[in-house]
């Protein structure tokens, strides 16, 4: 049961001078903590961990400034952009698929409402809709899986501006309250879809997104947490979250798990750029499993067991059953870096890790390119074990540099995680015990 707590506009915008914090500086030396910052916030519930993706971490900002494209500030200075410097930006953002807000969804729509000015995107509603423009959204972090979804947006000063967010909730009848210090807009029943209070679709015809599905007629519950905006469809989820970022919940930065494979990810010693994405699992996957998603669901038991049979004897090395797995999406100067990173306990195991995947993942074939990874992104593969602390976790690091082609940034990334999403990574394929 939750006690209402009601609030005057007056009353929310005061508080929204203690709740905002300035946006981190881009450099590749902080990453490590804007990623460990996000996931301070992230309850470790086994609801959490149970989802195929627990964590789902994107840097907007280092999106476009890896690429040298204009950081625009608001959607004036979007509109404000010439031709090329908006192709610039666009493409700059388009490197990440299927992120936690969607973006590369929204750029053809937003490329659209550019050219005519009775078109719309996401990106111009989001200011009536929540009160908060895109443009502050400078990372965000998705948690679980539907429908106990969580995501995160930290950001500059607006990201948690009351003054702003309290009225475009209010215009659709959100209530407020308070959980333990938190404030907390919410509306319907959990998990509830209205459809008295779907709006319209974009000019191209999608339903226009949001981060929080208050577009599509979602229940919500949005949480004004410090330097950071969390939104469910479910009480549980939210009361979880203020929690973590309340430090009365388990967080998944207070795991050492995760702190091992935050700091691999971004270890200045081994990287020089910048990280732009990073997928935390703990899903394990068998010689089986991938032939029951490589042959489709038309193949028998037999001929999976046989595919099976071949796919495990052909496999180089042993791979010791993961505690979590990483895949990070770098930009190391002018070169994308791709890193799967496995979290071990002890160093022998992430040492036979670190050269079973560096053997396998060259020769892997995904269903998505028909020829083995190694020749479509003329692939440099290394490996090394990282450890933060002497005695602590152990991760294989396998680092994956592309010297291809491809025309579109970010391909050999997507590549790896199309193959996850697809549940056929054979690179990930851990030995029978």
């Amino acid at each position: 049961m939750h006690h209402r707590h009601p609030f005057r506009s007056l009353v929310i915008a005061a508080a929204a001078i203690g709740l905002a914090s300035p946006a981190a500086a881009q450099s590749g030396s902080d990453d490590y903590d804007k990623l460990i910052s996000m996931l301070a916030n992230a309850p470790d519930t086994s609801r959490v961990r149970a989802s195929q993706i627990i964590a789902d971490y994107v840097d907007y900002r280092a999106l476009e400034a890896v690429a040298g494209a204009p950081q625009p500030a608001s959607i004036d200075e979007l509109d404000a952009l010439g031709d090329r410097e908006f192709d610039a930006w666009s493409e700059a953002l388009s490197r990440v698929e299927f992120d936690p807000l969607y973006v590369a969804d929204e750029l053809p729509s937003e490329t659209l409402a550019r050219a005519l000015p009775t078109a719309t995107s996401a990106f111009r509603r989001l200011p009536d809709v929540l009160g908060v423009d895109w443009m502050e959204i400078d990372r965000a972090l998705a948690i679980g899986g539907p429908p106990a979804r969580g995501v995160l947006l930290g950001g500059g000063p607006g990201m948690t501006d009351l003054a702003t967010i309290a009225p475009a909730l209010d215009e659709r009848g959100f209530e407020i309250e308070q959980i333990g210090g938190t404030l907390v807009w919410h509306r319907f029943n959990d998990r509830e879809i209205r459809m008295d209070a779907i709006e319209s679709s974009s000019s191209l015809g999608n339903r226009i997104g949001d981060p929080f599905g208050i577009q599509q007629g979602h229940a919500a519950r949005i949480a004004a947490l410090p330097g950071v905006l969390a939104g469910s469809r479910e009480w549980a989820m939210i009361d979880q979250i203020a929690g973590a970022s309340g430090g009365t919940v388990r967080s998944l930065a207070d795991d050492g798990e995760f702190r091992a494979a935050a700091a691999a990810i971004t270890d200045t010693g081994r990287f020089d750029g910048t990280l732009l994405r990073a997928l935390f699992t703990r899903q394990e996957f068998t010689a089986f499993s991938v032939s029951r998603n490589k042959l489709g669901p038309t193949a028998d038991d037999s001929s999976r067991e046989a595919f099976a049979e071949v796919l495990q004897g052909r496999l180089p090395g042993e791979l010791p059953p993961y505690r979590l797995a990483v895949m990070a999406d770098r930009q190391d100067g002018g070169q994308e870096v791709a890193v799967v990173a496995l979290v071990y306990d002890r160093p022998d195991q992430a040492q036979a890790a670190a050269g079973a995947v560096q053997n396998r993942i060259a020769g892997y074939v995904p269903l998505t390119r028909k020829v083995p990874l190694g020749d479509a992104f003329n692939l440099s593969v290394g490996s090394h074990v990282f450890e933060a602390v002497p005695g602590g976790r152990s991760v294989a690091v396998i680092t994956l540099r592309g010297s291809g082609n491809e025309r579109r940034p970010g391909q050999l990334f997507r590549t790896l995680q199309t193959g996850f999403f697809f549940l056929e990574p054979e690179f990930l394929i851990v030995s029978s015990e």
